[in-house]
């Protein structure tokens, strides 16, 4: 590949992540607008149902989300090798806060649904 190809499949790449993050960041509002305005209404299955499928594509958006970006990564430490003065303005270091902040809010969420569900009186 040369570097225009590289270029366009790191930007590709890290565009999509970002989709993702806005389809992680959706799914998450609703769970946590459902749990806020509904949560202590709600059954058992009910809860068991949501809170199923919340996880299940919170889970499925967040590990495509750090997919996409390491994909990014090895599109863009390619650009380096053709071209030792490009500047990359990111590490490994990110995959693993992104991944931390992903799945941290899954088990946060499920906290406050938690929490809605048992308040402490």
């Amino acid at each position: 590949m040369d570097m225009a190809e590289l270029v366009e499949a790191t930007t590709l790449y890290y565009g999509l992540a970002v989709d993702v993050l806005s389809f992680y960041m959706t799914v998450t509002s609703g769970f946590l607008i459902v749990a806020y305005l509904a949560g202590s209404k709600l059954s058992r299955p009910q809860v068991f149902i949501i809170s199923t499928l919340y996880i299940g594509m919170a889970a499925l958006a967040a590990y495509a989300a750090t997919v996409w970006v390491l994909r990014g990564y090895f599109f863009a430490y390619q650009q380096l090798e053709i071209d030792h003065s490009v500047q990359l303005y990111a590490s490994y270091g990110i995959l693993y806060c992104l991944g931390f902040f992903l799945f941290g809010g899954i088990i946060a969420s499920m906290k406050f649904m938690w929490d809605v569900r048992h308040p402490k009186e």
